[in-house]
């Protein structure tokens, strides 16, 4: 039966097929309406069977520079040193977040390390276009100058701006991110 044959159907019964309450059912055997206005509401989007997305909230600018804090507070422990367990090394991490944050937004152990990681692999990549800005050692160009080459650098390789310049600045002191405190002095 095709839509004019339906129509002409519905008009023969007293209904018309453009009513909002009415609604196609069993399409695949037998095309029939049903007049939704007098049966039992729709299920509301609220319901326990409805899934809902697991994510939460974008990390804050604060909640990174802490969670960089966190990280260095944990990892730079003289005492434990690097003879921590990944599972104990990250709920120490988690314990200091929740200790220190100034925000009611929750945060898993798992959304921690995945921001961490993605902190961690962005700021990498930028010390090293950083490094390579600086082996050019350019006379006259000033540090302010060398970071927004490398930040340009950043863009065009990454295809992205480079995010996380707020952690940066606290970790670009560390052994791990500076790259002249590793490099040998030559003879």
């Amino acid at each position: 039966m095709d839509s004019q044959d339906q129509d002409m159907d519905l008009q023969d019964q007293g209904m018309d097929s453009q009513d909002p309450d009415m609604y196609f059912t069993d399409l695949l055997s037998g095309n029939s309406l049903v007049n939704l206005s007098g049966s039992l509401p729709l299920p509301s989007s609220n319901s326990t069977n409805v899934m809902r997305s697991m994510r939460g909230t974008n990390f804050t600018s604060k909640e990174d520079v802490l969670l960089v804090s966190a990280w260095l507070n944990c990892s730079l422990d003289s005492i434990k040193g690097t003879d921590q367990k990944s599972s104990h090394f990250w709920a120490q991490i988690f314990k200091y977040f929740h200790e220190h944050k100034e925000t009611t937004t929750e945060r898993s152990v798992k959304s921690l390390t995945q921001r961490w990681s993605r902190i961690q692999k962005a700021t990498n990549s930028f010390c090293s276009y950083l490094d390579q800005v600086e082996e050019v050692n350019q006379s006259g160009i000033t540090q302010h100058d060398k970071f927004d080459k490398a930040k340009i650098m950043y863009q065009s390789i990454e295809l992205c701006n480079f995010q996380f310049e707020h952690c940066w600045h606290i970790l670009k002191d560390e052994p791990k991110w500076n790259s002249r405190l590793t490099k040998s002095v030559p003879k």
